[in-house]
């Protein structure tokens, strides 16, 4: 496994945020072997007097490569199994903080 992330401040408030991880699943079965690599990426913007709201983009599982691998094993033999997770996933969120009791 591998990751790494990134924030960048572009202008006052906007910030372009991305995750990238690399797993390798290596000793498999033929077809198994695979390297899967996720990266998440958003755009935020900061909104209100004290950023108390945000107004954010962003795209989970960019490249469409999530999945599962794993290896069970029985009696007899060990069997490999590949599931496809939830994909690609675009997401716009607005949150709010309110402010705290006796501010």
């Amino acid at each position: 496994n591998a990751s790494a992330n990134m924030t960048w401040t572009m202008w006052k408030g906007c910030r372009l945020t991305a995750d990238v991880s690399n797993r390798r699943n290596g000793g498999l079965t033929a077809g198994f072997n695979q390297n899967i690599t996720l990266l998440n990426v958003a755009l935020k913007q900061s909104l209100f007097d004290g950023d108390r709201g945000q107004l954010e983009l962003s795209v989970r599982d960019a490249l469409n490569q999530n999945n599962d691998v794993n290896r069970t094993f029985s009696n007899v033999f060990p069997e490999d199994r590949s599931t496809v997770l939830l994909r690609r996933v675009v997401l716009l969120t607005f949150s709010y903080r309110f402010r705290e009791v006796g501010e």
